[in-house]
This record gives structure tokens, sequence and C-alpha cells, in this order.
């Protein structure tokens, strides 16, 4: 642990997160936001309840990719935002 405040575990939790979101996508962790939107969509569509018979197993399935999407949406975020401090910071 390197920071007294936990914060080391806590952008390791976050990191464990987002590379389970992205597996969840069928990503690499070098996609684009584009990307994991495409791979979204994707897999929204073969999977939405209203389009499989089990809708039980699908709207689990569903809830699934919603939550991953929202995992690697969120992290991508944080990313961006970052890095525009960084730069406007200089």
């Amino acid at each position: 642990k390197f920071f007294p405040d936990g914060e080391d575990e806590e952008l390791n939790a976050q990191r464990k997160l987002y590379c389970a979101a992205l597996e969840t996508l069928a990503c690499n962790p070098d996609s684009t936001m584009r990307n994991i939107q495409q791979a979204y969509y994707r897999k929204a569509q073969a999977t939405h309840p209203d389009k499989c018979d089990n809708k039980k197993v699908a709207e689990e399935d569903f809830k699934k990719l919603v939550a991953a999407y929202e995992i690697a949406k969120n992290y991508h975020e944080v990313l961006e935002d970052a890095c525009m401090s960084t730069y406007y910071h200089k």
C-alpha cells in the first residue's frame, strides 16, 4: 500500500472492475470509447430480452451488459477528465 488513505487499493479495485467490464463487452484494455460503444450495441441487440426466447436469462445477461458498459464509460470519462486537467494545468 503506497497511500495511507487507501487510494491505491481503490484504484486497483476500479481497474479490476474496468477489466471485468471489458471482458463482458468482449473488448481489449486498449479499446477506445467508440470501440466499446460499438461492442455494447452489438451485444445489446443480440442479448436484448425482447429478442430472446429465454427472457429471464436474457434479462440477467442484459443487466450485466448495461452495468459493464456504464463501468467502462465512467472509467473512460474519469481518464479523460484527468488528462484534460493535467493538460490545462501545465
